[in-house]
């Protein structure tokens, strides 16, 4: 029995899409290329004993894989299955009625194989194609038991195979044997792992059923590079080899490990069977009888075997094709032009005249030199410095920091100026400070100037030679190794000649101004000055004399003069010629006089002359030298670019030609690089392989718009429709019934495919509070609802509701398919008045202004109707399909607008909440894969009296072109923002209720910005702390959540608990909090907050505290938030 839903029947005369892929493989190959475009396929892997030969020979129906011990496949084989119109009596499931042990042509005329290594050469018997895999394999591997990446591509049309594209790779091993490899586990390894972690790979990953599940290596494996089980099929082999009373059923069921596109069980032959050449055809029969057989698969037979994986995997692989192929036809656009580009660069091999060659290749160096450090190179970098402008940085940056950084007094003390003064006044004490000293000592300061200056020098020779290997790295030169190293040495000589004339020109400088100390130049400061200076200096820093009489100040020149040694010796009692002659009598003999010390210095404490003497010089010294400083940082530059910079770039292309246009050896020097031969090869390769494959991306019309048809059917198609249009108008036949005829083709409903879950325990909406049955529509799926939407998964359910994906009937049926969101409403009272309001609130916005910001950020209503149900009525609404996740600072807009055009509020105990900010759908394709998903491998079922409870689908897997954006969803508890009074009900979730709410003190829509406040900060922190839970349970209460408010903000002002109708429940008379032990310590928001750091936590703990705060009139509106720096920062 055929499980292929209706409306969705394979075109097996048609290969299509897989055959287009087929094409890009096959002009990879023969180009011999390795594909540069990540080209969807179905890579098979397991290990040696898993049974993959036998899956593959099943699914082609003969045999042709070498067998035997050890490694028997070596190299990928590249299977291309075609399926082509049968010339005679034959089925397409895989089992044809006659024998299939004939090998010749006639007897095989439907069925044969051809190897993109023998174009035109068709193989009629499968033996020989086994014989021609081991001797190609051989001739790449040898004899030994080594692998190749190289694919061996092999092309089987038969009647009875789905166009199918498989790889299949050598069978994973562990302990090398015979004259293998001793690292043949990691070759394999590596090889392997190199095809699955495409991510246009769909992994098939084969697996012993009579082994443990986790100790599979090809699961292992596809788990490391397919962690989620997105793209990984699961087979399961010699399913009738386990024990007696065990099953795969908790696998297939995805309750051991859990693949997004399931497991397929099948049946292979036995050893035996191989041995006796026993047909496949009769295997088929078995493995069929098997399942239907078998009391844990009877009922779920047309889902096992050999003939449901190759139309599984035909299917598969044909929508993951028509997902990628949009992308594919970019990459390989991208491509061809990136080689082409490098190709035009890498020129011809022919060369013409070498004079003529060389003489271009010096015009364009020099051009790009000169422009280079001119700045007007088109290469232009956004990222760093280059070229003139790194010079420029040496000269203002490095240079004259440098010469700005030296002191004249880090080498000259005080005592070293002193020692100076006194022998420039030689024997004679100076009444006067001379010049002698001054120039002595700024002369000696100069000449440290040149140091700095020549490494100026030779920094700027550093960015020559920098700017010559950036310019040597151009194409040319790696085409011309030879010519490159010859540019170079040239080029460096022509360097070294200019640096001895620009080093003795910054030496010239340097000794020009030690030679003539210019004290007469205008910005000198004199010695009058300087004297003044020193005086104000001293006369600041010495200490206020008083009078002892009348405590005020005394004037200058009223201070009593320090008296001279001399004066202080004289007027000693004992003192003078005629004390000293007649005390001498009393007094010891005076010490003789001895020789002053070779070496002597100026020592002691300096009086106060010779301190002022010492600054003055000091103050001229630098004066002086801050003027040569300018002077050196004005003129070396100068120097450097006169003799340095300008002469290389005036005088580069004479020293070229000179050097090398007239060279004897112009044909050695434009010897190609053994890189730049095989390169060109490279590229060569890659544009002819890339424009065949462009040629074959250029699909007809009817291909790209997802149905196939020739020109023919194509015109008698359009033909039939104006037709029955016609007759319909002459009938003056209603619209709906010209849709009904061209309307999309419903599901079939399958039958007892789904397996069965407990009837005790509770799932999905019956973990709801006071769960009522009666209040739930039994939705059944492959239902139609309002003759218009079939419902096709289940994808979530709530307090209140449940949520489905639907196929829309009046989509034409030429047209790709369309799905929408089906919400069914509870009948009960209560949830049925929300349900009513959400519809009014939901239409108000849908009518609102489409041109807002916000629009875009929030679902829309598509249609609603009612359904009488077999308790009461339900309100019924559909909306665009959007995917299940979460989103950030995004929805803001949305918030705005509900806050400002549309005057509503969206308070909802489901609404600014995480779980119900949904993600926009790019591809609907994903769609149709659920839905397919969903017929053909139906979740666990939960099968009831008057109901069935199904499993929701919320996962929608990857998403190939992209995130969508946000949309926020479910307005059940909204009211419109114009009604003037406050509203005093609970709504919100528990954690992100607003104090107002807690305390019943009256809410509007600034309970709406705590919620996004605490919505952002919980998608930010995992643990926000606002929550009410107890420890250790999932128990919410108010008193913890506001014990946890004040922690984090603080107690809350009076005048909103003096606003709160149940205040006093949570705070006593005074203000104090009641549960004072509920209060966490030592928490804060600052040290709350992880995930964000330095200015950027600052910036958001303000954007935060914004919508934070316990009375609702001083939180921001939304549209300010939309204004605040770290929201703008982030878009």
């Amino acid at each position: 029995m055929s499980a292929t839903p209706s409306g969705y029947s394979i075109n097996v005369n048609d290969p299509s899409l897989i055959s287009l892929v087929n094409k890009l493989q096959d002009v990879f190959t023969t180009v011999g290329v390795q594909n540069p475009i990540d080209l969807p396929q179905i890579v098979v892997v397991g290990s040696q004993s898993s049974g993959k030969s036998s899956v593959l020979e099943n699914i082609v129906g003969r045999d042709f894989l070498p067998r035997g011990s050890g490694i028997v496949t070596r190299r990928p084989l590249v299977l291309q299955l075609i399926n082509r119109p049968a010339s005679s009596k034959a089925q397409t499931n895989g089992v044809k009625d006659e024998k299939l042990e004939t090998t010749d042509k006639e007897a095989n005329l439907d069925e044969y194989g051809e190897f993109l290594h023998i174009p035109g050469q068709k193989f009629y018997d499968f033996n020989k194609i086994r014989d021609e895999i081991v001797r190609e394999t051989e001739q790449k591997t040898g004899r030994n038991a080594g692998i190749s990446p190289a694919p061996i591509n092999l092309r089987i049309f038969s009647p009875n195979v789905l166009t199918l594209t498989l790889v299949d790779l050598p069978g994973l091993t562990k302990v090398p044997v015979g004259d293998q490899p001793k690292d043949i586990e990691k070759q394999i390894r590596d090889m392997v792992l190199k095809q699955i972690s495409k991510p246009n790979a769909i992994i098939l990953a084969v697996t012993a059923a009579n082994q443990d599940l986790a100790n599979s290596d090809g699961l292992k494996l596809a788990r490391e590079v397919d962690p989620e089980g997105q793209r990984t099929i699961g087979v399961l082999t010699k399913v009738d080899l386990m024990d007696a009373g065990t099953d795969v059923v908790d696998i297939l069921a995805g309750r051991i490990i859990p693949l997004r596109l399931g497991y397929v069980p099948v049946v292979n032959r036995g050893q035996r069977d191989i041995e006796n050449k026993r047909p496949i055809s009769y295997a088929l029969e078995h493995e069929k009888t098997f399942f239907e057989n078998h009391k844990a698969y009877r009922n779920k037979s047309s889902y096992c075997g050999t003939p449901y994986l190759a139309r599984k995997l035909n299917l598969i692989l044909m929508m993951h094709i028509k997902q990628t192929l949009p992308d594919i036809k970019a990459r390989i656009a991208a491509s061809l032009q990136k080689y082409s580009v490098e190709l035009a660069q890498l020129g011809d091999s022919m060369l013409g005249n070498s004079s003529n060659i060389v003489l271009n290749i010096i015009t364009e160096f020099c051009t790009e030199f000169r422009t280079v450090l001119d700045g007007n190179y088109q290469e232009l970098s956004s990222i760093e410095l280059s070229g003139g402008a790194r010079i420029s940085f040496v000269f203002h940056e490095l240079y004259s920091n440098g010469v700005k950084a030296v002191d004249p007094f880090d080498q000259v003390k005080d005592v070293d100026i002193r020692t100076i003064l006194c022998n420039s006044s030689g024997s004679s004490p100076a009444l006067f400070i001379g010049t002698t000293a001054f120039e002595l000592i700024v002369k000696q300061q100069i000449k440290r100037l040149e140091d700095p200056s020549l490494k100026c020098v030779s920094l700027v020779y550093d960015e020559l030679v920098r700017i010559l290997g950036q310019l040597l790295s151009k194409q040319p030169f790696r085409r011309y190794p030879q010519l490159k190293e010859k540019f170079h040495s040239v080029v460096i000589s022509f360097f070294k000649q200019a640096m001895d004339p620009t080093n003795k020109l910054v030496k010239d400088l340097v000794a020009m101004e030690s030679c003539y100390i210019n004290t007469g130049h205008p910005d000198f400061l004199n010695g009058h000055r300087a004297m003044a200076i020193v005086n104000e200096r001293n006369a600041a820093s010495k200490p206020t004399q008083v009078d002892p009489k009348t405590g005020k100040p005394l004037p200058p020149s009223a201070v009593p003069r320090a008296a001279s040694p001399s004066l202080d010796s004289m007027s000693d009692t004992n003192g003078g010629f005629f004390g000293s002659f007649f005390a001498s009598k009393n007094k010891k003999k005076m010490a003789a006089m001895e020789a002053p010390p070779p070496t002597l210095k100026a020592s002691g404490t300096l009086s106060e002359r010779e301190n002022a003497e010492v600054e003055v010089i000091k103050l001229l010294i630098s004066s002086y030298y801050n003027i040569v400083k300018r002077t050196m940082i004005d003129m070396v530059p100068k120097a450097v670019m006169l003799n340095l910079v300008q002469f290389t770039k005036d005088g580069m292309q004479r020293e070229l030609l000179a050097q090398m246009y007239h060279s004897e050896e112009l044909e050695d020097l434009l010897r190609e690089s053994e890189y730049t031969i095989r390169r060109r090869k490279e590229c060569q390769q890659m544009v002819e392989s890339l424009s065949r494959a462009s040629e074959i991306m250029q699909m007809p019309l009817e291909k790209l718009l997802g149905f196939s048809f020739a020109v023919g059917d194509f015109r008698m198609l359009f033909l039939m429709l104006q037709e029955t249009t016609l007759a319909m108008l002459r009938l003056k036949a209603p619209f709906k019934l010209t849709r009904r005829i061209f309307q999309s083709t419903p599901f079939t409903a399958p039958v007892s495919v789904a397996a069965g879950l407990s009837a005790t325990e509770p799932i999905e909406e019956e973990h709801t509070p006071q769960y009522n049955p009666s209040h739930f529509y039994p939705i059944r799926l492959y239902e139609v609802l309002n003759n218009r939407y079939q419902v096709v998964a289940k994808l979530g359910w709530g307090t209140s509701s449940t949520v489905w994906l639907a196929q829309d009937l009046h989509q034409w049926r030429w047209l790709p398919r369309r799905y929408v969101t089906v919400k069914v409403s509870a009948n009960n009272y209560a949830d049925k008045k929300s349900a009513e309001t959400e519809l009014h609130i939901t239409e108000h916005i849908t009518r609102a202004n489409p041109q807002h910001v916000g629009h875009y950020f929030v679902r829309t209503l598509l249609d609603s109707f009612e359904l009488c149900g077999p308790h009461g009525t339900h309100d019924l609404s559909t909306f665009t399909v959007n995917a299940i996740s979460s989103t950030l600072v995004t929805t803001s807009p949305a918030t705005r607008k509900t806050h400002s055009d549309w005057n509503t509020w969206t308070d909802d105990a489901k609404d600014l909440k995480s779980d119900n900010i949904l993600i926009s759908l790019r591809d609907e394709s994903i769609l149709d894969i659920i839905a397919r998903d969903e017929f053909e491998h139906p979740l666990p079922q939960k099968v009831l009296e008057d109901r069935i409870i199904y499993l929701s689908r919320n996962g929608f897997g990857l998403q190939t072109k992209g995130i969508g954006r946000p949309v926020i969803t479910d307005f059940g508890l909204a009211v419109h923002g114009d009604v003037p009074h406050l509203y005093y009900h609970t709504i919100q979730a528990d954690d992100y209720r607003a104090p107002e709410i807690i305390l019943t003190a009256g809410w509007g829509y600034s309970a709406d910005i705590w919620n996004l406040g605490v919505l952002l900060w919980d998608l930010l922190e995992k643990d926000g702390g606002f929550g009410g839970l107890s420890p250790g349970k999932m128990e919410y209460t108010s008193e913890r959540h506001l014990a946890h408010m004040i922690a984090l903000l603080g107690p809350p002002p009076k005048k909103i608990l003096g606003q709160g109708r149940e205040t006093t429940k949570y705070f006593d008379h005074d203000g104090a909090f009641r549960y004072p032990e509920l209060i966490p310590e030592n928490v804060s928001l600052v040290d709350s907050l992880n995930h964000i750091k330095d200015e950027d936590k600052i910036s958001f703990l303000a954007f935060i505290m914004r919508m934070l705060r316990w009375q609702p009139e001083e939180r921001s509106s939304a549209k300010d938030l939309l204004a605040d720096p770290w929201l703008r920062a982030k878009h």
